[in-house]
Parts: structure tokens; sequence; C-alpha cells
């Protein structure tokens, strides 16, 4: 029996998404640092061919490197997620502006006339970018949840567990994120 990968990659984002996605970014990063380091030396010995270059810097600029890689990834990835929320919650604004005539409702509201400032989209534009960095693990499990479940669906010819799916992957993935080794009950103070 032949296993479709696709299936694969859908039980590993349905299951372990919350730290698939965010390893396979760093590692990503890391690898393309990597492969800089050993090009950048390559690039040095064939175009300045004087420099004598010993053969322990091409592990050492990829070690170098792909830490540099690495570290960047996950920052960018970081950052990624941050303006996300900025321009979803700018975006957000926009509409409430449009449809409801917010920043005007609330100059009757203690915020006054900062309601009408560029400061006040500025400041709600920032939050909704701390909200989602802040709640970026349960977006991942989210999102990576119902592409799991998606995946497993199409590709094995279970659309109508699709739910179901999602809804056991939603479940594991919190469950796995939340209770930390040691802990018995998440929240608990048995740990």
């Amino acid at each position: 029996m032949q296993v479709n990968p696709l299936v694969v990659v859908g039980v590993v984002l349905l299951f372990f998404g919350w730290l698939a996605i965010p390893l396979a970014v760093t590692v990503l990063g890391a690898a393309l640092g990597v492969m800089g380091g050993i090009l950048a030396v390559d690039f040095v010995s064939v175009n300045f061919p004087e420099i004598q270059i010993p053969e322990w810097s091409y592990p050492a600029a990829a070690i170098i490197l792909g830490g540099l890689g690495w570290l960047v990834a996950k920052r960018l990835f970081s950052l990624l997620i941050f303006i996300t929320g900025v321009v979803g919650a700018l975006a957000l604004k926009a509409q409430l502006d449009t449809s409801m005539n917010l920043s005007q409702q609330l100059v009757e509201t203690p915020l006054g006339q900062f309601a009408l400032t560029p400061w006040f989209t500025l400041f709600f534009g920032v939050t909704g970018g701390a909200l989602l960095s802040l709640l970026k693990r349960y977006l991942l499990i989210v999102v990576s949840s119902l592409a799991g479940a998606v995946l497993i669906a199409r590709n094995a010819g279970m659309e109508e567990k699709m739910l179901i799916l999602a809804l056991l992957g939603l479940g594991f993935q919190t469950l796995c994120c939340t209770i930390r080794p040691g802990r018995l009950i998440p929240g608990g103070s048995d740990g």
C-alpha cells in the first residue's frame, strides 16, 4: 500500500503544526545560511586566489552563517506575524470607520478628540500587532489544524470527516501546547 505524501504532511500539520511550521521556517533559514556560508568561502577562493583559505573555513562559515540564518528566520517569522496583526487591525479600523463611523462615535468617550488623530490609528494598529503576536501559538494551532484536515480529507477521500479531523487536531494541539512537562493540570500548582 502506497501512502500519499500529502496525507503524511496533513497528519504532521494536524497534530504538530504549532511546532512544525516555526521549525520549518527556522530550518529553512539555517539551511540558507549554511549554503550562503559555503558560497561565500567559494566566492573568496575563486575570485581571490592569492588568499589561502584553509579547509576548516567551509564548516566554520557554514556554522556561523547557518546560525545567523536561523536567528534571522525566527525573527522575521515573528515580525511577519506582528505586521499581519497591524495590517489586520488597520483594515478592521478602516472598515469600522466606514460602516459605523467608529472614530466619530469615540469622540464622546473619554478618548475625546484623540480618537480622530493619526496617533489613535497607530495605537489601534500596534495593539492589533501585539495581540496577534501574543496569540501566535493559537493562530498556528487553528491554521495548521484546518490545513492538515483539508490535506487529509481531500487526499484520503474523507471529505465528510473534515470537520471531525479539524476538531481532533485543534484539541490535540491545544492539549500539547498548553500542558507543560511535569504538570498534570494546565494552570495547576502541582508542577
